[in-house]
């Protein structure tokens, strides 16, 4: 199976960039994603409103993915 994109540049330049580096820009929001589970578990330091807010943002993450 072949698969073929095509993009009009320069006016689609922000969608060839996107589809060039979607692998890179996913791997990055898991990453993310991972920092705050961590450091919701394993930080004992911050408050609850910080981890209140850290897990609506892992929440957020999962939604948007």
């Amino acid at each position: 199976m072949e698969a073929i994109l095509k993009f009009n540049l320069p006016e689609d330049k922000y969608e060839l960039n996107t589809a060039i580096n979607g692998e890179r820009i996913s791997l990055a929001i898991q990453e993310l994603d991972q920092w705050l589970r961590n450091e919701i578990r394993n930080n004992s330091n911050i408050s609850e409103d910080t981890d209140d807010a850290y897990d609506k943002c892992r929440s957020q993450i999962r939604e948007a993915l």
